[in-house]
């Protein structure tokens, strides 16, 4: 609990809202940034994804700043002070934050009140909200009182570091010579384990913990940028009755764009158990960066001959059998004459 505190507190008073509105996180996630509740709500502060939306928190395959228990902060104290506003009571503002300022509305309607512990046609969940809230603030400021005891955690300390190339965090791990989960939990906004594409100029604020390699920097300078392709995609295995319009609106991607990448015929019917490559959230960058990257790199076709092997063709491209599988979709090594392997090479 005390490592975010040191991080919560100062915001809530920066966002000037009562030091108390931490415990409400503590209700809400048990101050866990990847806490995800039955109705989809995320983060230490539980946003479901409009509301989050309406204060600022983006949301996408790359990143959902729902879970970056800094900006998460900020925007649960705004609506917090926005409940507060219409409701000028922080008991009503609580039990909106939970079930939502219309219920609240229309429950002080119906009853004629907006004395909160009179409101017993609210919710239950919500009609135990304020006093679970008051319970643990009691408890936190005694808890040998009531029975326990804190384990004190080491406080989280970092430098942002302006990353400019979309790396994995493995990579950043290696060159920071620390640990990959440490890294997880100081960034949980990073859903897919990568800094997202970024477009030429731009970088992303890294949270890089103070105990990182002091060799991070010159390290770092001499990775190269991992090639767009290998991380702007992801598989989905076609099931039985799928259609790609139902596999778009899953991925909110265009039915198009799967057509483009898997080189699919409109007519044709895809079948359960193939394989596709779907774009995620920023392939429209990725298109625009490629376009950019034409002169420096090109996509090629090799068609596979008799006695090929993965490791052949890569020494032959000079890549590596990975990039091969993963810019094919391979799950295996395997493959077979008069197949056509995409390959990115350098122009």
């Amino acid at each position: 609990m005390s490592r975010y505190k040191a991080i919560i507190l100062p915001i809530l008073e920066e966002e000037g809202v009562p030091p108390e509105l931490f415990y409400l996180a503590m209700i809400e996630s048990g101050l866990n940034p990847k806490a995800y509740s039955y109705a989809h709500a995320s983060g230490v502060w539980q946003f479901i994804s409009s509301t989050g939306k309406n204060y600022g928190l983006k949301k996408n395959w790359w990143v959902d700043e729902r879970r970056d228990f800094e900006k998460a902060t900020h925007a649960a104290a705004r609506l917090l002070k926005d409940l507060h506003q219409e409701f000028d009571d922080w008991y009503l503002a609580f039990a909106a934050y939970n079930c939502g300022p219309a219920r609240v509305r229309k429950t002080i309607k119906r009853q004629g009140t907006k004395d909160y512990w009179k409101l017993t046609r609210l919710p239950p969940q919500t009609r135990n909200y304020v006093p679970n809230i008051m319970a643990a603030i009691f408890i936190a400021n005694n808890p040998g009182k009531y029975g326990f005891s804190l384990v004190k955690k080491s406080k989280m300390e970092w430098n942002i570091v302006e990353i400019d190339k979309a790396v994995s965090l493995q990579v950043i791990s290696e060159c920071a010579k620390l640990d990959l989960a440490l890294l997880q939990s100081y960034n949980p906004e990073l859903k897919q384990g990568t800094i997202p594409p970024i477009e030429d100029g731009k970088s992303y604020a890294f949270r890089m913990p103070i105990n990182a390699s002091t060799d991070f920097d010159s390290l770092f300078a001499e990775i190269e940028i991992e090639k767009i392709q290998e991380i702007v995609f992801l598989e989905h295995k076609v099931k039985w009755g799928e259609s790609l319009w139902l596999i778009a609106r899953k991925y909110d991607v265009r039915i198009k764009d799967i057509v483009a990448i898997n080189k699919l015929s409109m007519k044709k019917y895809i079948k359960p158990g193939q394989i596709l490559q779907i774009p995620a959230d920023g392939y429209d960058l990725y298109r625009k960066l490629a376009l950019k990257k034409s002169a420096g790199s090109k996509q090629i076709y090799h068609t596979v001959r008799a006695g090929d092997t993965l490791s052949e063709i890569a020494m032959s491209y000079r890549t590596s059998v990975g990039k091969i599988k993963k810019w094919n979709g391979l799950r295996s090594d395997r493959i077979y004459t008069g197949q056509k392997l995409k390959i990115w090479t350098k122009a």
